[in-house]
């Protein structure tokens, strides 16, 4: 299908960080490998490769293609990325299918651009040269992403979904979990007495922690200190949001899409 995604930092020749482009290369990449568990909802998906296909040095402008044969999961994870960055530039909240790690990662390199200077980072998908879906990122979005970030409000509940990966570092103990709901995947914190409770509850298709919630002033979810853990029949009517969903490509799979967007242009 001939996708590709344009990464230019606008920085003027001669005051571009090789450090600080390096590492927003490696912030985007890390993400696209986000939007891939976004997309599989699951902590471990078969990662999309992506690879160089251009690249021009003075003001950094790379354009990466995807070396996987699955156009569709590149298509989903990249138009995630776009769109994502599009929205942080205009509101206080998560976009829609990333998850909190996600978004430290787009603070990340929002918070590079330099204060006083107009510069960015802007990104087009590109399909079959035709640009589907940009963004222009500014100092703006990571002030947005980290205000979103904020679990000003708690509240009892629980989570119904699917456990994901579990990580012990030091004291902290966390997992994740992807709500039947939709919506990204929300950091489940435990204490060591609870951790052969969790082990026992991955892999399965459905639990339900119930704990402190935590979520920021759009209401969004942004961790859970859990109380209980408990694992649930898979029997019953299923929520659980796969895919793009219809609010971002309507019946069509991502790759018809874009194409439709490429035609209507």
């Amino acid at each position: 299908m001939g996708l590709k995604l344009r990464i230019k930092l606008d920085t003027p020749t001669g005051d571009l960080d090789p450090s600080v482009a390096l590492a927003d290369l490696r912030a985007v990449l890390s993400m696209l490998k986000d939007m891939d568990a976004s997309v599989s909802r699951r902590d471990d998906p078969a990662h999309t490769q992506w690879r160089f296909a251009a690249i021009n040095i003075g003001s950094l402008d790379a354009i990466f293609e995807p070396e996987a044969a699955d156009a569709e999961g590149a298509a989903q994870a990249s138009l995630r990325l776009v769109r994502g960055f599009a929205a942080a530039e205009s509101m206080s909240a998560i976009p829609e299918t990333w998850s909190v790690l996600a978004a430290r990662r787009a603070k990340t390199i929002a918070d590079h651009i330099p204060p006083t200077s107009r510069s960015g980072v802007h990104l087009e998908l590109i399909d079959t040269n035709e640009v589907v879906a940009s963004a222009s990122i500014s100092r703006r979005a990571g002030i947005n992403l980290g205000r979103a970030m904020q679990p000003n409000h708690e509240s009892i509940g629980s989570v119904l979904g699917h456990l994901g990966s579990i990580s012990v570092r030091g004291k902290r103990r966390a997992a994740g979990v992807w709500p039947e709901r939709g919506g990204g995947r929300v950091e489940v914190r435990f204490t060591a007495d609870q951790l052969d409770e969790v082990r026992a509850a991955v892999g399965h298709k459905r639990v339900l922690v119930s704990g402190r919630l935590r979520r920021n002033d759009h209401g969004q979810l942004i961790r859970v200190s859990m109380r209980q853990i408990q694992v649930l029949s898979t029997t019953g009517t299923q929520t659980l949001l796969r895919g793009a969903g219809p609010d971002i490509t309507g019946e069509l799979g991502t790759v018809e899409y874009l194409r439709s967007i490429r035609e209507s242009s």
